[in-house]
């Protein structure tokens, strides 16, 4: 079956989209976060049952100003396009991202999986309730049949909210999971990073820099990476993540060695650990995690094979552990594909695959790392 971008764009629904504040928690702590969330509007005076949706986005920045909230129709792009395909959808902003109202009291934690499932999920909450209280005026209330959807950092984001969705949202059914060019294990995107300089060495120096911040900070950041004059990366880094949306390099940051200290190095290529940054990255990692999975909705499995960011490698590794676990897992890995070309070529096919699953569609995923395709001919 063959799909194309026209299909995505192609809507059977007008939309309205509301910026929300809503209650979370971080680490037992109440906190509030924001989030997008929108519906189909029907077009006579039936109330549309639709389902919910739980959408996360892509890495957009660190700080309040990088959160879709707060870029306009732009950052409800992905929200207009689901809801008009029919969804009701909830669109977290992450932890530390807060679009609108009072800022954030910290960095957003990247990569760290408690708070971006919990915040996610909590989002849900606020969809729910927003929608009861506005019954009057909405034309369309969310099912309580859940989807989740995730690209890159979102990837991750959805692999995770379903991991903790049933002990923490409990009473809603997840029909489907799709994790587009995600990362299922940081300790193994880590060891790509320290090995080969690129896109993925930068994501994974943010992602401990933050992750230290959010568990306290029990360790100097510069245990980790370089902090050599003139540029001093470890001491300079949080500074950059919480000053742009595109934060900037270091002009001496240009190689593994000017990015990382060799004791964190060593530890990734040879296996071994080096503390707190091994606990870090391996909370992040789904296969083995303690984390329980109550949930058996299918995921689809998106990677690109030419990814230079959330690389492909070792996520097909852990498709066959993970199935072993439960999981029931389809893949498809674009060919000739880069980060974002793999996840928008695929697009429409993952659309169309979470629509037969909140149908209720069922479907069998060959739990197999597949061979490249041509994913615009899905």
């Amino acid at each position: 079956m063959s799909f194309d971008m026209g299909a995505v764009a192609t809507a059977t629904y007008d939309v309205e989209v509301y910026r929300v504040r809503y209650v979370t928690q971080d680490k037992g702590q109440r906190v509030e976060a924001t989030a997008l969330l929108s519906f189909p509007v029907s077009d006579d005076d039936s109330v549309i049952i639709a389902p919910t949706m739980l959408w996360m986005h892509g890495t957009t920045g660190f700080t309040d100003e990088c959160a879709p909230s707060a870029l306009g129709v732009e950052g409800a792009l992905f929200n207009i396009v689901f809801s008009g395909h029919g969804f009701v959808v909830a669109a977290p902003d992450y932890l530390g991202m807060n679009g609108f109202g009072a800022p954030a009291e910290a960095l957003h934690p990247y990569i760290v999986a408690e708070p971006t499932a919990v915040a996610s999920l909590d989002a849900v909450r606020a969809l729910y309730r927003f929608s009861a209280e506005e019954a009057n005026r909405l034309t369309s209330q969310p099912s309580a049949d859940l989807v989740m959807w995730g690209v890159s950092e979102g990837g991750f984001a959805a692999l995770w909210a379903d991991r903790y969705g049933e002990a923490y949202l409990p009473g809603h059914r997840i029909n489907g999971v799709v994790a587009a060019v995600p990362a299922t294990d940081p300790t193994h995107l880590a060891k790509l990073g320290v090995t080969t300089y690129g896109d993925t060495s930068l994501a994974m120096a943010a992602s401990l820099a933050t992750q230290n911040l959010w568990y306290g900070e029990p360790a100097p950041l510069s245990d980790a990476l370089n902090d050599d004059a003139p540029g001093y990366p470890a001491t300079s880094l949080l500074t950059e993540l919480g000053a742009s949306c595109s934060p900037d390099v270091p002009e001496q940051v240009v190689s593994v060695e000017t990015l990382f200290q060799p004791a964190l190095v060593d530890a990734l290529v040879n296996d071994t650990s080096f503390e707190p940054w091994s606990c870090y990255l391996n909370q992040g990692a789904l296969v083995g995690s303690a984390i329980p999975r109550g949930s058996n909705a299918p995921v689809l499995i998106v990677t690109s094979e030419l990814d230079d960011l959330a690389q492909a490698a070792p996520v097909h590794d852990d498709i066959a552990p993970l199935c072993a676990e439960g999981y029931n897992i389809e893949h498809i890995q674009c060919a000739g594909a880069s980060h974002v070309s793999g996840a928008v070529d695929s697009l429409p096919y993952q659309l169309e695959w979470l629509k037969a699953r909140a149908n209720g569609d069922e479907i069998t995923g060959s739990c197999v790392a597949e061979a490249p395709r041509d994913c615009l001919s899905l």
